[in-house]
């Protein structure tokens, strides 16, 4: 498992390689901070990384390193989540000020219905999932549905606590037609169907009596047909019908992502990194001495 933090090792640390190039007389140049990163995605033959103030990218098939940012087309800077589909080929970025920009083809679409709305609570783009068509944006006030190619708002969870008070969400997995949710109250649990208002607080299970009830859960993963979560110290498991913990090294300090990559669950921790493969075996790898890791994947050799 070595060579899987190298890539993010490699990523981090850059700073003088990016936009060296000579600038033409009349032109101008952005002077963003990418050394400090938090964000790794895998887009087709590029590992694209988010950092403090802007995205950029290494081309794999070239080695090049590229850089985005408001100047090249993006709506903003500070980038708080991002997610690529394969599937649809669509990559989509969320901002701490709730703008969201559908990259696809070369063309960034932006959506800011979030951004622009009149919601009081933080408009943090916490996390992106993208299925069936639709982008699942996870918020401090609930979840917000976006259409992959028009970027139109198409629905809104929203106030789903017990008494139907706002509740922040971390994250959105959906498994086949059931939808579960990552909040600081638990897991909450609800079906994708016509005749069923998941807008509605009353219509969300939320696994009261169980590992995960009221527990704030930070991060969720779907992994061998089971929903995984983690309230950052410890991991839990839900088969469809019960919830048990899987036992692991914690010693990394607080667990920080779940990711689904190539088979594996990475558990995504501090200063280490857990691989869960798909026979239940967990190895994991330590970092360098004072590393602090915000993200990583696997790429398409195995890095």
């Amino acid at each position: 498992m070595r060579p899987l933090v190298k890539i993010f090792i490699f990523l981090i640390s850059i700073n003088s390689g990016i936009a060296q190039e000579s600038i033409p007389i009349g032109t101008w140049r952005s002077h963003f901070n990418y050394k400090r990163t938090h964000l790794i995605e895998k887009v087709g033959d590029k590992i694209y990384c988010a950092a403090q103030s802007g995205l950029f990218y290494f081309d794999t098939s070239d080695n090049s390193l590229n850089k985005l940012s408001k100047i090249e087309g993006l709506s903003d800077t500070k980038i708080t989540a991002m997610a690529y589909e394969e599937a649809s080929a669509i990559f989509v970025l969320g901002y701490d000020n709730g703008n969201i920009d559908i990259l696809e083809n070369n063309e960034i679409l932006n959506v800011a219905g979030i951004k622009k709305s009149d919601i009081n609570d933080s408009k943090t783009i916490n996390d992106i999932t993208i299925r069936n068509g639709r982008i699942y944006i996870s918020t401090n006030f609930g979840v917000i549905v976006v259409k992959n190619d028009s970027g139109e708002i198409v629905e809104a969870y929203q106030n789903l606590g017990i008494n139907g008070e706002s509740v922040k969400i971390n994250g959105v997995v959906i498994q086949e037609s059931e939808i579960y949710l990552a909040s600081n109250f638990g897991v909450l649990k609800g079906t994708i169907a016509q005749y069923i208002n998941l807008q509605d607080f009353n219509n969300w299970e939320r696994f009261d009596g169980t590992l995960v009830s009221d527990q704030k859960i930070v991060s969720i993963a779907s992994f061998n047909d089971k929903i995984i979560t983690t309230d950052g110290s410890s991991i839990f498991s839900y088969d469809g019908t019960d919830w048990e913990e899987i036992e692991f090294d914690n010693s990394g300090g607080d667990i920080v992502k779940l990711k689904n990559q190539q088979d594996k669950l990475l558990i995504i921790s501090e200063a280490m990194i857990h691989s869960l493969e798909s026979n239940s075996e967990i190895n994991h790898i330590d970092l360098e001495e004072n590393a602090i890791v915000k993200d990583a994947l696997i790429g398409s050799a195995g890095n």
